[in-house]
């Protein structure tokens, strides 16, 4: 609300009338003062500069959407972090699931023809071999074979080029590839053809293709393994464990030693709400602790409550950082971060030492919040940073607005008709309805206290209005009142010539106060002059 211009309007018509006064102007003043309107506008132009203030409608309408953005941001945008402890004491555990040797598979040849080649395979193994594909430079294998336990099979190889094949096989270059399945380990193992003679397969001589690992977890929540690779090595498909339990992740393998040295992963990982992405070092027995991981990305559930999107602009504490500014939609969405050293990240939240900056964009407003990582309804602080007019050819200064929980962080100077920045710091989670705010200003020297309630829709009715006021007369200028029933004068202003006086007025009902008939009881020199004026 615009509380000046009518104020000013009233002290104005007062000066007015003691102008008219003060230099016999004729006139009728009684009760009511009804000058012509000519005498009214020629000394208006020189009379109105005796009231002198900043538009403080202006300054409230900015300082209310900064309120309402207070009762709103400093719920949040929130980040939701599952127990660090947990995160902490859980752990991860992979072994390769490898068949039981039970013996070998030998291969032999029976027949050789013109178009095909007969081998036995005789499986000493103590689970059934399917025999996938046979595949050589010559020959092809037109149908799988299972081979049960101590069973001998006939497998049928035609020959796709028979000079080409008769010829490696003379130069004892005659080399196929078996593809095996066992037990739900796929296999794949040379073969060397002689004319005579046999070749044996010991189970598992290489272990290729897809391949279980059993991934055991130690965690309370479930853990999604979204993807693994490593050289020769890639996650087929994700695969949840569930609390305190384990399954069997499927791997590709492209090289039998992959999972012999296997020490060192990538992954994406999400435990209780996060998602890891980074490097992972297994223990000796494949272990893995998040304690033990370095540089990663985290991918991290925020909460925006408001009804309109926020911007971050920056997050940063002692391990991590913003990888780039994102926009948060209505609801709960994922921000990237970079950390540096997840270990020590987990470490710094759990002892209390992760203090965050957060760097936000609202409804046109820079907001800043500085808090503990998971600890964020502790306190912590906020600054919300807004723009502010002075729409006057007066300098004005804000030197504070204060509230319970809130502090200019620094004055402001506003040069005639320009413009500054802002800075409003909020302590806490303020509840702010019915509290008083406490603008001060100093204008041309005079500081000046204008004190509003906030109102049930976080509104400003004001309470406390003072406005300056400059005496042009060479005569003593007392204001004795000024009334309406809904505002009044707190105290009698003496201004002598050439001086400046303070009015201070205080607003019972701000609705009726601005709208109503007020009395204006003024002294001048020794004439006490009243007027009823409508602002």
């Amino acid at each position: 609300m615009d509380a000046v211009k009518p104020i000013a309007i009233i002290v104005a018509l007062a000066i007015i009338v003691t102008y008219i006064v003060m230099n016999n102007v004729p006139g009728n003043i009684g009760t009511y003062i009804n000058q012509p309107m000519e005498i009214i506008n020629r000394v208006r132009e020189e009379i109105m500069y005796s009231v002198f203030a900043p538009n403080i409608g202006t300054e409230t309408e900015e300082l209310m959407e900064v309120l309402r953005l207070i009762n709103t941001s400093t719920a949040g945008p929130t980040i939701e972090l599952p127990s660090v402890q947990e995160l902490i004491n859980g752990g991860l555990s992979f072994s390769v699931v490898r068949p039981t040797v039970g013996g070998e598979l030998i291969i032999k040849p029976i027949t050789y023809g013109n178009n095909e080649i007969v081998l036995s395979i005789t499986n000493y193994l103590n689970y059934p071999v399917v025999v996938v594909n046979i595949t050589g430079d010559y020959v092809v294998m037109t149908r799988e074979l299972m081979v049960k336990p101590n069973e001998t099979l006939n497998a049928t190889l035609f020959i796709v080029n028979p000079e080409g094949f008769y010829e490696a096989l003379a130069k004892n270059n005659a080399h196929l590839c078996i593809y095996l399945e066992v037990n739900g380990l796929n296999i794949t193992a040379p073969i060397s053809l002689g004319k005579e003679g046999s070749t044996s397969i010991t189970i598992p001589m290489s272990t290729t293709g897809e391949v279980g690992i059993n991934v055991r977890s130690s965690f309370p929540f479930n853990v999604t393994i979204m993807n693994i690779t490593a050289p020769g090595l890639s996650l087929v498909k994700p695969v949840v464990v569930p609390p305190n339990s384990e399954t069997i992740a499927l791997v590709e393998v492209e090289n039998p030693s992959s999972l012999s040295n296997l020490s060192l992963i990538n992954a994406t990982i999400g435990l209780g709400g996060l998602v890891i992405n980074g490097e992972f070092r297994l223990g000796a027995n494949g272990s893995l602790s998040l304690m033990n991981v370095n540089k990663c990305l985290v991918m991290i559930p925020i909460h925006n409550p408001l009804d309109t999107a926020v911007t971050v602009y920056e997050v940063k504490g002692p391990y991590l950082e913003l990888t780039r500014p994102q926009a948060l939609p209505p609801g709960v969405t994922e921000l990237t971060l970079s950390v540096n050293d997840l270990g020590g990240l987990l470490r710094s939240i759990e002892m209390g030492n992760e203090d965050v900056v957060m760097v936000l964009g609202i409804d046109g407003f820079n907001v800043t919040r500085e808090f503990v990582l998971g600890r964020e309804s502790a306190g912590g602080f906020t600054v919300i940073s807004f723009a502010i007019e002075n729409p006057t050819n007066l300098s004005l200064i804000i030197m504070n607005i204060t509230a319970p929980g809130i502090y200019l962080a620094n004055a402001v100077t506003l040069p005639p008709m320009g413009s500054g920045v802002a800075n409003l710091v909020i302590t806490g989670t303020p509840n702010l309805v019915n509290q008083l705010v406490n603008v001060s200003l100093e204008v041309m020297g005079i500081e000046l206290t204008d004190v509003f309630r906030v109102t049930n829709n976080v509104g400003l009715e004001p309470v406390v209005i003072e406005v300056p006021i400059r005496n042009l007369l060479n005569v003593t200028l007392t204001v004795l009142n000024i009334t309406n029933g809904y505002l009044y004068l707190v105290r009698q202003v003496e201004v002598m010539p050439g001086g400046v006086g303070v009015l201070e007025l205080r607003v019972i009902n701000a609705t009726e106060a601005f709208s109503t008939y007020a009395v204006v009881v003024a002294k001048v020199g020794s004439t006490v002059v009243r007027i009823r004026v409508r602002p």
